[in-house]
């Protein structure tokens, strides 16, 4: 039987048409910090619930979220850290800029395993403990700390981050501007952050996991992590004097002195508030969004999401787990500077 032209061309048209529908529905693919992945899981799966596209999110930590979205194998990258990064000067330099966008804020809770204590820490304290110059839970300078609170005659065991992670970068960045011995030590380093004692373990579930099942341990961890695990949290003593513990009321204090409209897009940290009321280990998170794609059409879809996640979704879902919404006028600036972007094609990111 002969296939007229025009009936090729129509069997054509329809195949490229259906080939482009599959592919525009692939799930986008982010990857990256483990400190905000409660919350983002849920807006993944309110965002799909509501007709919205499917988003496959890896917790693998920042620098490893970074790696995935500079090589192209991923749609976009979350962090919580707050340096520059080469592999994404070079990625900007083949696909246009990537757009840093504050999505929530959270806190770096100081987890412990200690019966019967409600602990009290500062910032120089910390950092002996994490040096290994503080090693049982009945030292003196805990115990000065802790005035008429039960501290056992038991070591301390540290638990720190293996992999490269936002988290830690938060922690150590906090001990740095607490603690000269913390500094001159991480100048010395050979690699950064600086865990010179402890055991290393991968993710924000691998710090809980390993508080959990040692006596005695300490670690650094997001606080719905410490939430959903049970695990007691440390008050830490901010700039002003007062011990805070980490709660969304107090991280929301942190984030009121210093996210002020004019500067939502420019901040680069919380270590520094002197609210009282505010928890000193705090930090915004951000997701990291190319402005180039492979189809372009997966960057419009991934800017709706984000749109509508950082204007609807936390208020619902952000405080019930242990994460402060951005606040009202900073959510309506950064929607409004992406209502500005228009993704662009690049042949080279990300990979099918």
């Amino acid at each position: 039987m002969r296939i007229s032209s025009s009936a090729r061309a129509a069997a054509l048209t329809l195949a490229l048409f259906a080939g482009c529908s599959r592919a525009s529905r692939d799930p986008l693919v982010g990857a990256g910090a483990t400190f905000p992945y409660p919350v983002y899981s849920r807006w993944f799966s309110g965002w799909l619930a509501q007709g919205g596209r499917s988003i496959n999110y890896f917790s693998v930590g920042s620098a490893e979220g970074i790696r995935r979205l500079a090589a192209g194998e991923a749609d976009f990258a979350a962090t919580d850290g707050l340096g520059d990064d080469p592999r994404l000067r070079a990625f900007a330099a083949r696909c246009g800029a990537v757009l840093r966008v504050p999505t929530v804020l959270g806190a770096v809770a100081v987890g412990y395993a200690l019966p019967d204590s409600a602990l009290r820490l500062d910032g120089e304290t910390l950092a002996a403990i994490f040096l290994g110059r503080i090693t049982r839970w009945d030292d003196p300078r805990l115990r000065a700390l802790n005035p008429g609170r039960p501290l056992p005659a038991l070591p301390i065991a540290v638990v720190a981050r293996a992999d490269g992670s936002g988290t830690a970068t938060v922690f150590d960045g906090f001990l740095a501007r607490q603690s000269n011995a913390w500094r001159i030590a991480r100048a010395a380093a050979l690699e950064l952050p600086h865990w010179p004692v402890g055991t290393r373990v991968a993710g924000n579930e691998g710090v809980a996991a390993a508080i959990r099942s040692l006596p005695g341990a300490i670690g650094f961890l997001e606080l719905s992590y410490a939430e959903q695990n049970r695990i007691a949290v440390a008050a830490i003593r901010n700039a002003a004097g007062s011990f805070v513990a980490p709660s969304v009321a107090s991280i929301s204090a942190a984030g009121a002195e210093r996210l002020t409209l004019d500067r939502a897009d420019t901040v680069r940290s919380l270590l520094d508030v002197r609210s009282p009321s505010a928890y000193p280990i705090s930090s915004l998170t951000w997701l990291l969004i190319p402005t180039g794609y492979r189809d372009a059409e997966r960057g419009t879809n991934l800017i709706a999401f984000v749109r509508w996640a950082i204007t609807q979704s936390p208020h619902t879902r952000a405080p019930a787990l242990e994460y402060a919404p951005l606040p009202g006028p900073v959510a309506a600036s950064v929607d409004q500077a992406l209502r500005a972007v228009r993704p662009t094609t690049c042949a080279t990111s990300p990979k099918e």
